[in-house]
C-alpha cells in the first residue's frame, strides 16, 4: 500500500510539472482532467498533498554588464526537491514582464516543514546574452518561514541591489 501511495504521488507530481509548463489552454485542460484535485488526492501517512503557487511578475531597472545593451533576462530558482525552474527569456528588456506561474504539489510532511522553517528561496536573474558562465544580473533570497505557519508571502520591491528589483513574488498555500 505504501508503494502504491508513493507511486501515485510521483505521478501527480510529474503531471504537475507537465501542466505548469504547457502554454496552450487545450493541452492544459486535457492534462488537468488527468490530475486529481486536492480534495481527491490520497493523503499520505504524514498528512495531505497541497499545492504551493509561485508567481514571478517582473523585474525593474535591470542593467546588462555590456554597456549600451539591454539584457535578455530570465529568472531561475529551485523549490524543495523539485527541479530548477527558469522563466521565459525576455529579449532586450530592462523592465521584463515575466508573469511566470508555477504550481508545486507538495506533501505536507516533516521534510517540507523543516525545509520551510530553515531555508530561503533564492531567485537568480541571468542575462541570456552573457557569455561568461556563472555571472548573474541579480539575486534575491526570500525566507520561507511564513509558509510553515500557513501564511502566504507577498514581496514587492524585493531588492537585489540599488538598481535591480523583483516587483511581485506571491505564494499561496492551500490547506
Amino acid at each position: 500500500m505504501d508503494q502504491a501511495i508513493r507511486l501515485y504521488k510521483e505521478r501527480a507530481k510529474a503531471l504537475g510539472y507537465i501542466t505548469s509548463n504547457l502554454k496552450e489552454p487545450a493541452q492544459t485542460q486535457q492534462l488537468k482532467q488527468m490530475i486529481p484535485s486536492t480534495s481527491q488526492v490520497i493523503p499520505s501517512a504524514d498528512g495531505n498533498l497541497n499545492e504551493l503557487h509561485l508567481t514571478i511578475k517582473c523585474c525593474n531597472n535591470l542593467q546588462s554588464r555590456k554597456s549600451n545593451l539591454q539584457p535578455n533576462p530570465y529568472v531561475v530558482y529551485k523549490f524543495f526537491d523539485f527541479a530548477d525552474h527558469d522563466t521565459s527569456i525576455i529579449p532586450n528588456s530592462n523592465n521584463p514582464q515575466f508573469d511566470d506561474h508555477m504550481c508545486f504539489p507538495v506533501p505536507m510532511n516533516a521534510d517540507l516543514d523543516q525545509y520551510l522553517k530553515s531555508e530561503s528561496l533564492s531567485f537568480y536573474v541571468f542575462d541570456d546574452g552573457e557569455t561568461e558562465e556563472g555571472v548573474y544580473v541579480g539575486k534575491s533570497n526570500v525566507p520561507l518561514i511564513s509558509l510553515a505557519h500557513d501564511r502566504y508571502i507577498s514581496g514587492k520591491n524585493i531588492t537585489f541591489s540599488e538598481l535591480i528589483k523583483i516587483s511581485v513574488i506571491s505564494w499561496n498555500c492551500r490547506v
